[in-house]
């Protein structure tokens, strides 16, 4: 497994109040080399009794009869965890890989199948004292199981999945991995985010990576979409060499390789363009800047000159308030939508990604039944071409700026048919 997390930590805790087990045993069963296990052993054993590693025997757990309420406590956790969901787990896994039902002798040597990287006969499981701990573990977990409505018993006595089991999905380490990478990317700018990010915790724990809650990359994610051109993906790995968050960048910059000393507040990932962009302060002016990275020509650290404004409050929300990529000022906007179609479901999307928004319903307005939507935004002109894509369903109240917009549009299409000969 990738990592030396905590989990690893808690799983080997549990192994070894099974009975010992050797370093190379716990390396094998985790995929990682023994110095990991020793490393994991050691910061265990800060807390727990653990006697060193001795060949043939292995890691011994010592838990003394008078430990600490809190230690009880905590390894009474960590075997209830072992026991239960850990076992359910691997239960419905075997049931679903397998896809077929079994009895509690079979369901237990496949349990030990997957749990000890030795192999061991039928035959020598029986009257097994580890091989009993197993059991129990099988049958505490399939009794909440069945309760559950998730595992139910035949007549025969045997066990199969019911239609409420979840569908676990097999993956290699590497797939996983590259899923995990894709989430903390991409994952907070869909409207479901919240799902993901269950998706992302779980694949976090299972790997033994650490899940962060927040600023999980140097950039942020505007759009739907999760592909990058691999000048994007050239321009992340450029970037990710140069400390921009403690100091200014010195920047050539366009077709006339303007200079620029310019302090990062933002790095923008605008999926729908397929873009990445670069928002902050040149020194040289009072104002805010947006670079395409694609048209810069050389960049450095620009030495001695601290940058104090990358990711501050100002600029996420700043991130928050952008319809798509703009740092024009602050306006409200307040839009009228007629209920038609699947306009109303188009909105609710909309509605999830924009923090500050809301959305109500609409009787008295420009349409016989519709939808009012407000907004503070940055970027009057791309909201104008969102809009543009409801066509003659939807009425601008305000701001008059944005109206205007709207008209010129509609009149220089109209301009632009009449040249081709498409309108009279």
């Amino acid at each position: 497994m990738a990592g030396e997390g905590k989990t690893r930590q808690d799983m080997i805790l549990a192994d070894l109040m099974c009975g010992p087990k050797t370093k190379e045993w716990l390396a094998e069963k985790y995929g990682v080399d023994t110095e990991s296990i020793k490393k994991d052993v050691g910061k265990l054993s800060k807390t727990y009794d653990i006697s060193r590693h001795k060949k043939g025997v292995g890691y011994t757990l010592t838990v003394p009869a008078e430990s600490s309420a809190r230690d009880n406590k905590v390894l009474r956790s960590v075997e209830d965890s072992y026991k239960t969901d850990f076992s359910k787990m691997l239960l419905l896994l075997i049931l679903q890989k397998e896809g077929s039902v079994y009895n509690i002798d079979h369901l237990t040597r496949k349990y030990m199948e997957y749990i000890m990287p030795v192999h061991y006969d039928e035959h020598d499981l029986v009257g097994n004292e580890e091989t009993e701990k197993y059991r129990n573990a099988v049958v505490n977990a399939l009794g909440s199981l069945i309760s559950a409505g998730i595992i139910e018993k035949t007549a025969e006595n045997e066990y199969k999945l019911t239609k409420k089991a979840p569908v676990y999905v097999n993956l290699s380490e590497d797939e996983a991995l590259d899923i995990l990478d894709r989430l903390h990317a991409f994952g907070p700018s869909y409207s479901f985010s919240d799902k993901l990010q269950e998706i992302e915790k779980k694949l976090a724990l299972v790997l033994g990576e650490e899940y962060r809650e927040e600023n999980r990359e140097n950039f942020v994610v505007l759009g739907n979409r999760m592909n990058k051109k691999p000048e994007v993906e050239k321009w992340l790995d450029r970037l990710s060499e140069l400390d921009y968050e403690h100091y200014a960048l010195e920047i050539e910059y366009g077709d006339k390789g303007e200079i620029m000393i310019f302090r990062l507040g933002l790095v923008v990932y605008l999926s729908d363009r397929d873009m990445l962009y670069l928002i902050g302060k040149n020194e040289g002016a009072g104002f805010d800047y947006i670079l395409n990275v694609m048209k810069i020509k050389n960049i450095s650290i620009a030495r001695g000159i601290k940058n104090d404004i990358f990711e501050s409050p100002r600029y996420l929300r700043m991130a928050e308030e952008m319809f798509q990529i703009s740092v024009d000022p602050l306006v409200h906007v307040k839009v009228e939508f007629q209920d038609f179609g699947n306009i109303g479901l188009k909105l609710e999307n909309l509605l999830r990604k924009r923090k500050n928004a809301t959305l109500y319903s609409c009787t008295d307005g420009k349409f016989e039944k519709g939808y009012i939507y407000e907004d503070d935004i940055r970027g009057l002109n791309d909201f104008a071409r969102f809009l543009r894509k409801f066509g003659s369903s939807v009425y601008v109240r305000e701001p008059e700026e944005l109206r205007k917009t709207m008209v010129f549009s509609l009149n220089r299409t109209l301009e632009k048919y009449r040249e081709e000969g498409l309108y009279e």
